[in-house]
């Protein structure tokens, strides 16, 4: 296939339309597009069959004729599907996990291609430094900073709540993030850290127990096979082979909570930070907008 012109592909494609989270993407930017007609965008994934049914479905819910969106067929394991895909559009919405097995081929077809890639990937492992395809280009740790940012103990309390280190991606996507803008504009790095509020102590403990629990039984190849034909039992409902339902995600809440200290402009920064602190919320009464 024939290199197309930046200017004639679409200004979006994602890519693993049909997986659950694909499927979410879909949904929210078919929604979003009655507001930008000008926009073109794309679906991409291995079956031509459960893409059509899927953007029926789609149209079907939101009330929108969407056969007119274009359909390709890209397998993550062929490479010239990859390359083809990527020259078709400006940015390419890679929701095809889990990324630690296939999120190198995408970024690597993506960058031949000169197509902008993001994806929506949480998977600590993939993410964390040393793990992604990415880290090679960064071989030098970030420099340390004073004052360095403190570390709470693990079981802390903040505004009369109960919290524990968040172990999700978010503090490695921040410093990849930090150390751009250290290394190409001379910026200070933020330091950061990622917790959650869990309430009270009770659920601090029955939390910690389950996830002891199941990092235990994940050690063995006989407990591991239980763990993935029952994760509903051993997580107490909370994860099902089928994932979320509709009722589920539509009732289930979440905040973000953003606190931060720092120093006023033309400030000696070596010093105690003499700002006060900034807090942010952000709150969704949808679990599938964290997407």
């Amino acid at each position: 296939m024939a290199e197309i012109d930046v200017m004639s592909r679409l200004d979006l494609v994602i890519f693993g339309a049909t997986g659950f989270t694909g499927m979410k993407v879909v949904e929210q930017l078919a929604t979003v597009a009655k507001k930008y007609p000008a926009m073109t965008w794309g679906v991409a994934g291995r079956s031509e069959a459960k893409l059509k049914a899927l953007m029926a479905d789609i149209g079907k819910k939101i009330g929108e004729d969407l056969t007119g969106i274009r359909i390709i067929l890209a397998e993550v394991t062929n490479e010239r599907s990859l390359r083809d895909m990527c020259e078709q559009a400006k940015v390419l919405i890679n929701c095809c996990g889990p990324y630690l097995m296939y999120g190198e081929p995408v970024v690597k077809a993506a960058v031949e291609a000169k197509t902008h890639c993001v994806d929506v990937s949480g998977e600590p492992q993939a993410g964390s430094a040393g793990r992604s395809p990415l880290s090679k280009k960064h071989p030098k740790d970030l420099p340390v900073f004073e004052p360095k940012l403190r570390t709470r103990s693990t079981i802390h309390k903040l505004e009369d709540q109960w919290c524990v280190p968040f172990p999700g991606v978010d503090e490695s996507v921040v410093y990849r993030t930090q150390r751009f803008f250290h290394d190409h504009e001379n910026q200070r790095v933020i330091q950061f850290k990622t917790y959650v509020k869990l309430g009270s102590l009770c659920t601090v403990m029955r939390t910690g127990f389950a996830g002891v629990l199941i990092a235990l039984l994940s050690k063995t190849a006989p407990t591991m096979k239980l763990l993935l034909k029952y994760p509903k039992l051993f997580s107490g409902g909370m994860v099902t082979l089928k994932g979320p339902t509709e009722n589920v995600m539509n009732n289930t809440k979440f905040t973000f909570e953003l606190y931060g200290v720092g120093w006023d402009k033309n400030t000696d920064v070596s010093g105690k930070p003499n700002k006060k602190a900034v807090v942010k919320r952000w709150r969704s009464d949808n679990w599938s907008s964290i997407s």
